[in-house]
């Protein structure tokens, strides 16, 4: 009866805590699409749980050979460290000192070193797992009663003797408190991992869900991977009341139960392995319709594919869909390509570009110009333009308005941080007859025009394509003003495509190949916005379609606009952007005239 009661209490404090939050998210203290209730939570989650289990079976194929790998060499390294003092000595500091190191911080680097794959994921996992096993271990041999060492020393016993009958058995209980904790640090570890970079998993799930601003779906993405740790906490409580026979009358009434979880993890894992090999991905960029029917083929010679790596600069968007359709509609096939489309780490694609780890991304002028007023400049080159005009500016809302930049003196602007564009806010303001020491900045790289009425921020910086225009789909009513209509200098490009320099070297036909389908992408989705916003849906599902579909209608007359032909970049704005950085001294070194750029492999310029 008092287990009953217990069970009972906590059942009812989680249920008053749903009821709290429901009740919160109906007053619409900050929207309810900002904070959706448990309703619409759970609603979300049955409407997306095909694709969320899509993304699991990746995330726990992470974990599962991260853990499994970070758990054996933690046993193994805990061995050593026991049995060879001199080795415990050495590297028991180093264990403590890796755990200070923030995962976040190295991560990038592993991406870089290791590229997109499943082996950076991993040993993000390893690392994460590593150390609770090798600690919980150590703790346990050192907590055993030294009488017993010299009762079995005075037999005669042997180091692997008393390894056997004394010190495994008496470890065994910190190595499940210590599995415990690395189990839910597999979870985690994937999920960071997976922010940084690829086609699938629940990080890059959540991540595409909070910048479409389905927050509904990113919280029933967070309860799912909360739920996940739960179910593997109890499979390793499980698994202690089977491997520590003395341990089962504490684990007897909840062993049933604990078996039912597991078993419901393991359909979890099953049905998501299954629905990876048995469908198509709609998330995975890497395959498209136009592949699958490559297969297809029974006549003639099948043509060799080359294989190519295109990371984005941010989540999918209608920046990008002139890219999804070449993919779906088959241009790159046409053209010999097989190319996997990655979704970048939170730093972008130039360091993964130069490193060689991707041939081709995109990025912007203004944050690559840094990178190219230094004595080796990073080895990447832009190669086409994808929208022809900036399309950025400040976005208000429209109770408290900002209808020109004199209007912020007095007012305060979130910031992402960034020297270039604080002067480029300060500049306009300038230029509008304002006074720029009147700002007021502040950092806020997560601050959004939907969270501005409860903030203490009254402008932001925007791409109007995506953000403002989802801004007005979610009926916020806002007030907007390019950066280009009061400084002609900021009518830079933003984005471009950008591509490794040695790769444009050695392979110049392969560059001119891949663009050729690229243009016919842009140009399909200039004719049919509509069915081109489908296609970038089909990528990824996680987009708010609506958004996609006025998004993309809004960019249809501006990935050409006024240029001479699809992607050319206009060499005297390119330059005087880059003139004003060294001007304004936000760049040491000055850039040469027409470097960082070139027309030559666009289709339009070979004409």
């Amino acid at each position: 009866m008092k287990k009953t009661g217990k069970y009972f209490k906590s059942v009812m404090g989680i249920v008053l805590v749903l009821l709290l939050w429901q009740l919160v998210s109906s007053l619409h203290p900050m929207g309810k699409f900002m904070l959706p209730g448990p309703i619409d939570v759970f609603r979300s989650f049955v409407d997306h749980w095909p694709l969320m289990r899509h993304h699991a079976g990746t995330t726990l194929l992470e974990a599962a050979i991260g853990l499994a790998i970070g758990v054996s060499l933690g046993f193994v390294f805990a061995l050593l460290m026991e049995r060879f003092p001199l080795l415990y000595d050495m590297f028991y500091p180093v264990l403590i000192i890796s755990q200070t190191i923030p995962t976040v911080a190295i991560a990038p680097l592993l991406v870089i070193w290791f590229g997109f794959d499943l082996l950076p994921k991993v040993i993000i996992v390893v690392i994460s797992t590593l150390f609770p096993i090798t600690i919980g271990l150590l703790d346990g041999f050192h907590a055993i009663d030294p009488d017993y060492i010299q009762l079995l020393d005075s037999m005669g016993a042997s180091h692997g003797q008393m390894f056997r009958y004394i010190k495994l058995p008496f470890a065994q209980s910190h190595f499940f408190s210590g599995l415990r904790i690395a189990v839910t640090y597999s979870i985690v570890g994937a999920v960071i991992a997976e922010w940084l970079g690829g086609n699938d998993g629940l990080g890059v799930y959540m991540t595409r869900a909070r910048k479409s601003y389905s927050y509904d779906e990113m919280f029933a993405i967070i309860i799912f991977i909360t739920a996940l740790s739960l179910l593997l906490m109890a499979g390793v409580n499980l698994l202690e009341g089977l491997v520590m026979p003395w341990k089962r009358k504490e684990v007897i009434m909840t062993k049933k139960k604990l078996g039912y979880l597991l078993m419901a993890l393991m359909l979890v894992v099953f049905t998501a392995c299954g629905s990876k090999q048995g469908q198509d991905t709609p998330a995975s960029s890497g395959e498209s319709e136009s592949q699958s029917s490559q297969s297809e083929e029974t006549s003639g010679e099948e043509k060799e594919m080359t294989k190519l790596t295109f990371v984005l600069d941010y989540t999918p968007n209608t920046n990008h869909t002139g890219i999804y359709v070449a993919q779906k509609l088959g241009y790159f096939k046409d053209e010999g390509l097989e190319v996997d489309i990655i979704q970048p780490p939170e730093d972008g694609a130039p360091a993964l570009v130069a490193a060689g780890n991707a041939q081709f991304g995109v990025d912007y002028q203004d944050t690559i110009g840094p990178a190219f007023a230094r004595e080796n400049p990073l080895p990447v080159t832009n190669i086409a333009a994808l929208i022809q005009h900036n399309t950025s500016g400040l976005i208000s809302l429209k109770e408290n308005p900002v209808n020109r930049p004199k209007d912020l003196e007095g007012k305060t602007y979130a910031s992402w941080g960034l020297p270039i564009e604080q002067a480029m806010v300060k500049d306009v303001i300038k230029k509008d007859g304002g006074d720029p020491d009147k700002l007021n900045i502040i950092t806020g790289s997560a601050a959004s025009i939907f969270s501005m009425a409860e903030s203490d921020y009254q402008a932001i910086w925007v791409f109007y394509a995506w953000d403002g225009i989802a801004a007005k789909v979610k009926n916020i009513d806002s007030v907007y003003f390019p950066f280009r209509d009061f400084n002609e200098t900021f009518d830079y490009y933003t984005p471009t495509l950008i591509a490794n320099n040695d790769y444009l070297k050695e392979n110049p036909e392969i560059a001119k190949a891949f663009l050729r389908a690229v243009e016919k992408g842009y140009k399909y989705a200039i004719e049919n916005p509509e069915k081109a916003a489908e296609i970038l849906v089909e990528a990824a599902p996680e987009l708010d379609k609506d958004v996609v579909v006025e998004s993309q209608k809004y960019l249809a007359d501006k990935y050409i606009d006024d240029a001479p032909y699809w992607g050319q970049i206009d060499k005297d704005r390119w330059n005087r952007f880059y003139t004003w950085l060294y001007q304004e001294k936000l760049i040491e070194k000055e850039i040469p005239a027409d470097f960082g750029f070139t027309n030559e492999y666009l289709p339009g310029s070979q004409k």
